[in-house]
């Protein structure tokens, strides 16, 4: 479970204290001074390193801890380190600096007479946030800063594709068969459907017709987008559009009018646009069956070329896939999706990691024909046990395994009514090593995570790590009289469940949901989403995010957030869409996912203001991995201001959240938000001026100047653009802020960053002074 760095002043150490021993007996691995500095060891380094390596940051909020310098600079360093703080508030007491660190994130707030209460809610949290991946993500939909700012409503949704996708296509593309006539009809109509079976290269083959097309920019359009929304897209002059696995409600819409008018706004601007899909298309006059590429050969040669990092040459690969054995293999069930994953074990063969017999164990067909093997002898209840175990829960602590495999025995003899009383093979008993290796699996030596570190464990697992998938569905598809038992055992996991656990049951349901959906999606994840308890909603989430891993669930899972966003009077289900948003699928979404929010905020602020609000805080924390991304925050925030009319009380929150988010801004991102013109002159002056004029967020909206002075004395190239905002500003306060302005100016120039600001003071003062005169 999650690592927690617990943060307090020495004067609040019961309440620590009581928190760590609760924390430990939870399963989680907690650093706790009095425990974890030895006598006479470096404080500082320690805590340093602690904080570094620590996923959580726990602060205990009161009046000791916000007057104390240790815990201020432990919160510092933790917040430079973009670590997720989570405060416990034991009192009323807030100074400043901590309001400034701790008000981009909701905390929880403590009840004097029922503290275990508090705790509880904490623990709540954290298994929740435990759940959540905390990875850099980019959208697969290419997010683009020139089209954010064009928002006027939630319908804008196209984005320009990222450069190096398209520089990806042009190193690994192979003509199909039917690219030539393709590329004809495109000409011809300037829209083309591109239909096929899934994964047999349509995205790959869309975006090289656009690119032959000699177009000067290359957009993706969301695959969700509505009939009516697209007849309204401002297309652009020479420019190509793609949408990739259109949703079938939109491509059912489009009837022959609507194609005709697109038709004709893209001959106008001399634009084209490709639409993939995996069915059939009625019109037949701009449509084409995609055909997969014939010269196998080449395409991986490509690959090999593009994701090569070792010192193997191109020689070394032709030579390895003119083995006999290899190349009646390779040919078999080969989709063009397949390239990558294949290229990447080859080269693992090429190194010596693998052996080629290792390797064709791991294809497809000889994946499913084993498989199917097993299945067909005559096995046991264990057996059955055993096997299913290993497929959802691979790679797995031996001693764990067990525990696992005999509640799912439990449920199998409970659906099948056997007799508990059979005398049965003890699937996990010493003796089991030549059962284990009959369907490919083996013991090994590994590490697992204990509250005192990590310690040697053993494990077990298939051989070859695409059995696992392979199991799992042929026991879905093959045994439905088993899932009521499989379902019932993996909802008996979860009750007792851990992170582990929980990733590694998630994972496998993504699996299931590409050939089962709607079971799936019917009969766990609506559930969960809208279950009483807010840890089947995380778990709700935890799916969705494995989901999106498959970028043709895409659709699905943005559809599913739409639908659950409209729901105002259903809590639940907008609680998870708003949670959901706060993740990896929000910046898969983005800026959707922003606008959901602020739709969600503005019909039921009352229930769920805090977690939209710090949902849309993590979203520009995710985007932090891409400075572009805070050219969208201005922008959308003034959106939303100017679309909302919002109540005074919340216009306060808003703008701390708009400040909150800005706290983390560095050199970097600062020169990416003051490269925009309107944001430097117009939107960030105005609601800096807004935050100035008002006593709640004057504070914070002052300290985010000082911020910025701070960040952009370590570029040069920013301080002309931060001259541009400092005057913008003082226009747009006008005179009752002019004080107030002035006074932040001359609080910089007290500090260490002070000469980015000594320039513009001085022309300040000139101007003052010419005025004067």
């Amino acid at each position: 479970m999650g690592e927690i760095f617990i943060s307090y002043s020495t004067k609040d150490s019961r309440v620590a204290e009581q928190l760590y021993t609760t924390l430990q007996e939870q399963g989680f691995i907690c650093w706790f001074a009095p425990n974890d500095v030895p006598p006479g060891g470096d404080y500082a380094s320690r805590i340093t390193e602690a904080i570094n390596k620590f996923q959580y940051f726990l602060v205990i909020v009161s009046q000791n801890s916000c007057t104390s310098e240790h815990v201020q600079s432990e919160v510092s360093l933790a917040a430079q380190n973009k670590k997720m703080i989570i405060p416990f508030r034991i009192d009323d007491y807030l100074s400043d600096w901590m309001k400034y660190y701790i008000s981009r994130v909701s905390w929880i707030e403590v009840n004097p007479s029922n503290m275990d209460e508090s705790i509880e809610s904490l623990i709540q949290k954290l298994k929740g946030m435990d759940n959540l991946s905390q990875s850099p993500v980019i959208s697969h939909y290419g997010k683009s800063a020139q089209e954010v700012k064009g928002l006027k409503d939630s319908s804008a949704q196209v984005y320009q594709i990222q450069s190096q996708e398209i520089e990806k296509v042009k190193q690994l593309f192979v003509p199909d068969p039917s690219f030539n006539k393709a590329k004809l009809l495109l000409e011809e109509k300037r829209i083309l459907f591109l239909h096929s079976s899934e994964h047999s290269g349509k995205y790959t083959t869309g975006l090289s017709l656009l690119n032959d097309q000699k177009i000067e920019s290359l957009s993706q359009i969301i695959p969700t987008i509505t009939e009516k929304e697209l007849l309204k897209v401002p297309f652009e002059k020479n420019a190509g559009y793609i949408i990739d696995n259109i949703s079938p409600d939109t491509l059912l819409s489009i009837n022959s009018f609507s194609l005709k008018k697109l038709s004709e706004s893209l001959q106008h601007l001399n634009a084209y646009m490709v639409i993939t899909t995996s069915i059939e298309v009625e019109h037949q006059e701009c449509s084409i069956q995609h055909k997969k590429q014939e010269n196998t050969y080449q395409l991986l040669k490509n690959h090999f070329s593009y994701l090569n990092k070792t010192d193997k040459t191109q020689d070394d690969f032709q030579n390895l896939i003119e083995e006999k054995q290899i190349v009646s293999s390779i040919i078999n069930d080969f989709q063009p999706r397949d390239a990558e994953p294949l290229i990447n074990k080859l080269i693992t063969v090429l190194t010596g990691k693998q052996s080629t017999d290792e390797f064709l164990q791991s294809l497809k067909q000889n994946v499913e024909k084993r498989i199917h093997q097993w299945f067909q002898e005559e096995r046991t209840i264990d057996q059955y046990a055993f096997i299913t175990s290993l497929a959802v829960f691979n790679e797995y602590p031996y001693s764990q395994l067990e525990v696992i495999v005999k509640r799912l025995r439990d449920c199998l003899n409970i659906e099948l009514n056997s007799n508990k009383d059979e005398e049965q093979t003890q699937i996990l008993d010493l003796s089991f090593g030549l059962q284990l290796e009959s369907i490919g699996a083996e013991r090994y030596e590994g590490l697992s995570n204990a509250n005192i570190g990590q310690v040697r464990d053993t494990y077990i697992r298939f051989k070859t790590k695409e059995d696992a998938e392979a199991v799992l569905r042929y026991i879905w598809h093959n045994y439905p009289q088993l899932k009521k038992a499989i379902l019932v055992w993996l909802e008996v996991l979860l009750e007792h469940g851990n992170k582990q656990i929980n990733s590694q049951i998630t994972k496998a349901l993504a699996v299931l949901f590409q050939d089962d959906t709607l079971f799936i999606m019917n009969h766990i994840l609506q559930d969960w989403a809208n279950h009483k308890d807010q840890y089947y909603r995380v778990l709700a989430i935890n799916l969705l995010n494995e989901l999106a891993e498959y970028k043709e669930n895409l659709v699905i899972v943005d559809k599913l957030l739409n639908h659950w966003s409209s729901l105002s009077n259903n809590y639940r289900l907008q609680w998870t869409a708003a949670a959901a948003y706060g993740t990896n699928l929000g910046v898969y979404l983005f800026p959707d996912s922003f606008t959901n929010l602020a739709s969600i905020f503005y019909v039921n602020s009352q229930k769920l203001d805090n977690i939209v609000l710090e949902s849309i805080s993590n979203l520009f924390l995710f985007g932090k991995f891409d400075p572009f991304f805070y050219q969208a925050v201005p922008y959308l925030f003034n959106v939303w201001l100017k679309e909302n009319t919002l109540e005074l009380g919340l216009k306060h929150h808003f703008y701390d959240l708009f400040f909150a988010i800005l706290t983390y801004i560095d050199e970097e991102s600062l020169k990416v938000l003051l490269s925009e013109k309107e944001i430097q002159v117009d939107i960030l002056p105005r609601m800096l001026a807004e935050g100035l004029s008002h006593w709640k967020t004057r504070e914070f909206a002052s300290l985010i100047i000082k911020h910025m002075f701070s960040e952009a004395n370590k570029d040069q190239t920013i301080q002309e653009p931060l001259r541009m905002f400092t005057f913008s500003l003082l226009v747009k306060g006008g005179s009752p802020l002019k004080g107030s302005i002035l006074t932040i100016l001359k609080d910089i120039l007290q500090e260490p960053y002070r000469e980015v600001a000594v320039p513009i003071v001085n022309e300040i003062i000139k101007l003052e002074r010419m005025k004067q005169k």
